[in-house]
């Protein structure tokens, strides 16, 4: 069986199941096709490509683009993350297999909405002609693009979970027991979507009451200026009151150890009057510059807490893939994809409504208190990664239900996961 890949462009989050279909299908047999070259400032984060066989870069004016159409053509299975792709209906009016993978097409806030544009509606109607056609399939990244899916399509049957997938590290990291402070982080590009005003303000509630706590923000983007200044203020209220714990110190002449704090962070000046072994504080809130995705997975693996904060517009968000596969306990907000999909709240993780500050320092506040639980949580969610949600899961999966499609037998029924029945 021959499978092609093919994307816009190269994207490290589709690697790790190009990786393993390359493996078990024989990389003669696969071949991954992305249009387009990667960024130089992308590539700096590691959105890199090596030298695979079974990987082909596009560039769509020269020979390659004619090279990677007739493989796509001639494949027993093509897998397409690009809805546009010429190729689809070409291979659906042929009736070869063909599986349309995407995130949700009717994100918040604009939703359904979007069906009143001419362009969009255009292209509702041609996949509602694919779905009348058995060898289409479409692979839903998250619940939500299952759901939005299903209000356009007349194949309930043919609409199959699926989602963007990392590898586990080796040797794969158990959960830790926390020392000190609490620590939280969140990685990513600070716009809008992703709320992360909502988890500076969830933090400063519980600094307010007394929680030892530190988070960590790791990225650029458009609001940083803005949630600097926010965390600025929280900040500087914590400066405040151990300022005023060690003036009371002072005047009752004890020790001033009232300010010397604990952790992993920046730490600021309080002065020369403050006694010598507690002239700095560590800031609760601290911004660092992006990183390579692997030192992202290492800054998780040092983490307790790994909060996903987005409201309905991401997609899916793998970082909640990375975090709960380095022992990291997840909060996330329900609206996101991969949170939806992956999360249980209570059992492998919590969730709370996006936007919510109260409800999420609520859910930061139960796993500072209840060591146990946190640790719990964390457990059950690497070993859900580990069982369902890894490349070589997904790819055997894809593999078997392909096979079996193409030889006309009963496929496989898998009750979570990926290729499950949504």
């Amino acid at each position: 069986m021959t499978l092609c890949l093919v994307t816009d462009g190269f994207s490290p989050h589709e690697m790790p199941l190009a990786h393993q279909l390359a493996e078990q299908l024989g990389a003669a047999n696969f071949h991954y096709i992305a249009a387009g070259t990667t960024g130089e400032n992308r590539k700096a984060l590691g959105w890199s490509v090596d030298s695979f066989p079974w990987c082909v870069t596009v560039d769509p004016s020269q020979q390659s683009a004619e090279e990677a159409s007739e493989k796509i053509k001639n494949a027993d299975v093509a897998l397409f993350g690009n809805r546009d792709n010429p190729l689809i209906p070409w291979r659906v009016k042929r009736n070869k297999l063909t599986f349309y993978g995407s995130e949700r097409w009717f994100k918040p806030p604009i939703g359904l909405l979007r069906i009143a544009h001419f362009r969009h509606l255009r292209r509702i109607l041609e996949y509602w002609r694919y779905s009348r056609n058995t060898s289409f399939y479409y692979l839903a990244q998250g619940v939500y693009a299952a759901k939005d899916m299903g209000c356009i399509a007349c194949f309930p049957t043919r609409i199959r979970l699926f989602g963007y997938l990392v590898e586990p590290s080796l040797p794969v990291p158990s959960p830790k027991h926390r020392e000190g402070a609490m620590n939280v982080l969140w990685a990513g590009r600070m716009v809008s979507e992703k709320r992360v005003d909502t988890l500076i303000k969830a933090v400063g509630i519980l600094l307010n009451e007394g929680r030892d706590i530190r988070l960590k923000l790791v990225g650029h983007g458009p609001e940083e200026q803005r949630l600097k200044k926010l965390a600025e203020t929280i900040n500087n209220r914590q400066l405040a009151i151990c300022n005023r714990k060690w003036k009371s110190a002072q005047t009752e002449r004890t020790s001033g150890a009232a300010c010397s704090s604990e952790g992993h962070g920046t730490k600021v000046e309080l002065g020369t009057n403050a006694p010598p072994h507690s002239r700095t504080l560590e800031l609760p809130i601290t911004f660092s510059p992006p990183v390579p995705i692997a030192e992202v997975r290492g800054l998780m693996r040092e983490s307790d807490v790994y909060v996903l904060p987005s409201n309905g517009y991401e997609g899916w968000g793998v970082v909640v893939n990375e975090a709960m596969l380095e022992g990291c306990c997840v909060v996330a907000s329900r609206e996101a994809g991969s949170a939806a999909t992956l999360i249980r709240s209570s059992e492998n993780g919590l969730l709370f409504p996006s936007g919510d500050v109260n409800a999420l320092a609520q859910a930061l506040r139960q796993v500072e208190a209840d060591e146990a639980l946190r640790l719990r949580l964390a457990t059950a969610g690497q070993a859900k990664m580990l069982d369902e949600w890894t490349p070589a899961v997904a790819a055997a999966r894809l593999i078997s239900f392909s096979q079996d499609l193409l030889a006309g037998r009963a496929s496989q029924q898998w009750e979570s996961g990926p290729l499950s029945v949504v």
